[in-house]
């Protein structure tokens, strides 16, 4: 995905203060943390940036036997 960094940098930065707040980056401890005050309108975009990112990649279709493929 052309500029993933960028796209999703303000979800990686979420991500690591979850693993600060929480105090480990296990599944069991990062679960019940709370995004309340943290998820902003920043990150709503910037996720649906991505979503929108990998839907977009590539496009699916069917192969043409009559033609070579690369």
């Amino acid at each position: 995905i052309i500029d993933y960094a960028r796209i999703s940098r303000s979800l990686y930065a979420l991500m690591e203060k979850v693993f600060e707040g929480s105090g480990s980056r296990t599944k069991k401890r990062v679960q019940s943390f709370k995004l309340e005050g943290l998820w902003t309108q920043e990150h709503t975009e910037a996720f649906e940036n991505v979503k929108s990112a990998v839907a977009n990649q590539m496009k699916c279709s069917f192969v043409d036997d009559e033609n070579d493929l690369y």
